[in-house]
């Protein structure tokens, strides 16, 4: 489940809180956020590191 709590103000997503079946809760506070911004590719690419376990979290 996805909840998303929305500013009534600005109309921003102001947290995201996620729950998955193995009871994990992850919450995410946003703040200070900026619109429209140029953002390099690079920041999306992950190097996973050789040897590292990869474990998938599936419903």
């Amino acid at each position: 489940m996805i909840f998303l709590l929305v500013s009534r103000q600005t109309y921003d997503v102001v947290q995201i809180a996620t729950y998955n079946s193995y009871e994990d809760e992850t919450i995410i506070n946003m703040s200070n956020l900026q619109f429209n911004q140029d953002i390099d590719d690079s920041v999306f690419s992950i190097q996973i590191p050789e040897g590292a376990d990869v474990i998938k979290l599936e419903d």
